[in-house]
């Protein structure tokens, strides 16, 4: 089996202790930190970015399989329409 490479923030959930013992005990996971202030650059950071704001927003979960199907329901909508991502970011000159 390969390695798997994960791209993760440095959020505390990341690095804290348990989280590096268990990446210890793991060694085909690598994890790639993204710098701090720098979410843009983990691509999976806009998608939540969007379901947070389209669907999350102003909602109450009463169970996490009411969340879990809205969730879904969005995924599945989403990944039926094609979408063109045009990007605007520009390295400093």
């Amino acid at each position: 089996m390969g390695k798997l490479i994960y791209a993760a923030n440095t959020g505390s959930a990341h690095t804290s202790r348990a989280t590096t013992a268990w990446l210890a005990e793991h060694p085909g996971i690598e994890v790639l930190f993204t710098p701090k202030h720098a979410s843009w650059v983990n691509p999976i950071e806009s998608v939540f970015e969007i379901l947070a704001r389209q669907v999350l927003k102003h909602v109450w979960f009463t169970t996490t399989d009411e969340c879990d199907r809205t969730v879904q329901a969005w995924a599945r909508e989403r990944s039926q329409t094609r979408r063109t991502v045009r990007s605007t970011w520009q390295a400093a000159a």
